[in-house]
């Protein structure tokens, strides 16, 4: 152990202090320059506290960023460039203790490299010397702490400053933290403006990044404020179009809102203002008291493109003569359907939306997006189509005129300017048409007189039928409808009964009924029925020969033939029509001759008369 090892730990010890003196003092300084900085930033933003340009603000806290620059070099950089050294620092201990120069000549001697040095005895004497005396050297006060001192008195008492201005102005001490990051809160004023609501979107009024609010093109602006404070009777919104297009004072109104009992301190008070139609991009400051705001940017964003493209699917019995799907060009929105079809109202959008929905009265019916569907026109990567659905919804089946409108929600959260309305006609489904005829009118007792019947509908034929009767003087001995066995014999009315209460019919009129019936389906001949497993037809015709032996006609009966036809409509039913009944005369053959001859007669004055046409012979005026 070197007999100097106690005084070059005091040393270095000494050195380890000093180098902290050195930073405290630095730092101390900094920490003034910091907070005195910090002060005139503060009075400067408060002096031009309503200037809306940021640049403003950025100049200061530039100024405010130099002038800490310069502080570092004037107060801090010397402090830091110092270094300490154990003989720098026996020097200042000889100094400070007022002792020879033995004490740096006793530690040099003591380092390997002075073995060659002098005399070993003179060098050993000199380090014997100064080890003796080594413990009694007085160290306290080596590292002067005068300054740091100093400086700390004064951090204190600008520090004890921002503590009671904090103390008493709370809310401007937070303001002003707040605008130094850049924020954008203002500085308290009486009325305080709590909440910003713009079209439904909240503005935050602590940050300047989403202060942008995005309008769909042409839509009207909504404002919604809230604030507190004393009463102010309204206040205003100035904007200002950045194309210089648009420019407007907006007026600030109460809205209604309940009053509180008793009446609150600070009751939160709404206002409300509109802009009606958007048509550029704009900046607007809110002006309410004595409060006010940063300029907000509204940003125009165009309305998605929205169109309908119907697909019709007819029922079953309609597809004989029209497509199994139908399809519309693209926008169509009002059309015609046949009634029981199936419509589906895709829409397409050039950008993605969120939802579609369609109401119809107080229907509405919700739309999933369909990627698998196919459309006329080729889909740009963007463009999304969707389809309704359908299950238990009136689409599914088309029964009746339905109007509806459709509304859309796109990413922005915005929707339509105005949903897009449409109407649904159904097609008017119209009676069979039927015809009848035969050769004559004239027919022997036993006949069996050919007849002809043609039938067409629109869709599908589903029943085909006629009906006779005989006529013998006055008196009807034969009914071919059912229709009127029920209104000979059926349920009877009496009087002073109220029409919801019938009274049971007694036994002739039941007997009557039942005789009617069976005399009707006796004199009623089915000729065609459409089954579930036969395709409709549109279009049928034939001839039928009516077999007259078991009739029992005679002379002078008249014999009238009525056919009937029904429309296929699906689980609905159809419409019947009848044709012109074909009247026949019962005689016998005299009266067949006798008839020949007449339309011989008949016939060969229709020639002559044609001839004379011809020939310009008719007869003079």
């Amino acid at each position: 152990m070197k007999q100097l090892e106690y005084l070059r730990d005091q040393l270095l010890d000494l050195c380890r202090q000093s180098r902290r003196v050195r930073w405290a003092t630095a730092a101390s300084g900094m920490a003034i320059a910091l907070l005195l900085v910090l002060a005139g930033i503060f009075a400067i933003d408060w002096t031009f506290r309503k200037t809306e340009d940021l640049s403003v603000r950025l100049t200061v806290l530039a100024g405010g960023v130099a002038a800490l620059g310069w502080a570092f070099t004037r107060f801090a950089r010397p402090w830091l460039k110092q270094r300490e050294e154990p003989m720098e620092m026996a020097l200042r201990v000889q100094r400070h203790a007022g002792i020879d120069s033995d004490l740096i000549a006793a530690l040099q001697f003591e380092t390997p490299a002075a073995a060659d040095w002098g005399s070993p005895h003179l060098t050993t004497a000199l380090i014997e010397n100064v080890s003796s005396r080594q413990r009694q050297v007085d160290l306290k006060g080596v590292v002067r702490r005068e300054q740091l001192v100093k400086r700390l008195k004064m951090l204190g008492a600008v520090a004890a400053v921002w503590l009671v201005v904090g103390l008493l102005i709370p809310g401007y001490v937070g303001v002003f933290f707040n605008r130094l990051l850049l924020g954008a809160q203002q500085y308290p004023t009486l009325t305080q403006i709590k909440s910003i609501v713009i079209n439904g979107r909240n503005v935050d009024l602590s940050s300047r990044v989403d202060s942008k609010i995005r309008i769909a093109y042409g839509r009207a602006v909504k404002f919604e404020v809230q604030a507190t404070g004393p009463a102010v009777a309204g206040g205003r919104i100035e904007m200002a179009g950045n194309k210089g297009g648009q420019s407007a004072v907006i007026s600030l109104e109460p809205a209604a809102a309940a009053t509180a009992v008793p009446p609150v301190a600070d009751a939160v008070a709404a206002f409300k203002g509109q802009y009606p139609r958007l048509l550029e991009d704009a900046r607007c400051q809110i002006y309410l008291g004595d409060a006010w705001t940063e300029p907000l940017n509204l940003t125009i964003i165009p309305s998605p493109t929205v169109e309908v493209e119907p697909e019709v699917v007819p029922p079953l019995y309609a597809r004989s003569n029209t497509p199994e799907l139908l399809t519309f060009p693209r926008g169509t929105r009002q059309f015609s359907v046949i009634e029981g079809s199936e419509v589906r109202l895709n829409v397409s959008s050039d950008r993605p939306v969120k939802s579609v929905t369609l109401k119809s009265g107080p229907i509405t019916i919700p739309f999933v997006l369909n990627s698998a569907a196919t459309t006329r026109s080729p889909l740009t990567p963007d463009e999304q189509i969707w389809s309704p659905k359908l299950a238990n919804t009136p689409l599914a089946a088309i029964i009746e005129p339905l109007r509806y409108s459709i509304d859309v929600v796109d990413g922005e959260d915005q929707t339509l300017e105005r949903p897009l309305e449409g109407y649904i006609r159904i097609e008017p489904d119209l009676a069979p048409r039927i015809v009848a005829a035969t050769k004559t009118p004239f027919i022997l007792p036993g006949a069996r007189p050919s007849t002809y019947y043609g039938v067409s509908d629109d869709h599908a034929v589903g029943r085909i039928w006629f009906t006779w009767e005989v006529q013998r003087g006055d008196a009807v001995v034969g009914v071919g409808a059912v229709g009127n066995a029920l209104a000979t014999g059926g349920l009877q009315q009496k009087p002073g009964v109220p029409e919801t209460a019938v009274q049971p019919p007694d036994a002739d009129s039941l007997n009557a009924a039942q005789n009617a019936v069976q005399n009707a389906a006796q004199n009623t001949i089915e000729l065609y029925k459409l089954a579930e497993t036969d395709a409709p037809e549109p279009v049928l015709e034939g001839t039928y020969a009516i077999d007259l032996k078991t009739v029992g006609l005679k002379r002078g009966d008249t014999l009238k033939v009525t056919f009937h036809a029904t429309d296929y409509r699906g689980k609905n039913p159809g419409k019947s029509t009848d044709a012109d009944p074909l009247v026949f005369q019962v005689t016998d053959e005299q009266g067949i001759m006798a008839s020949l001859l007449e339309g011989d007669q008949k016939s060969a004055r229709e020639l002559e008369l044609f001839i004379k046409q011809l020939l310009g012979l008719g007869d003079s005026p």
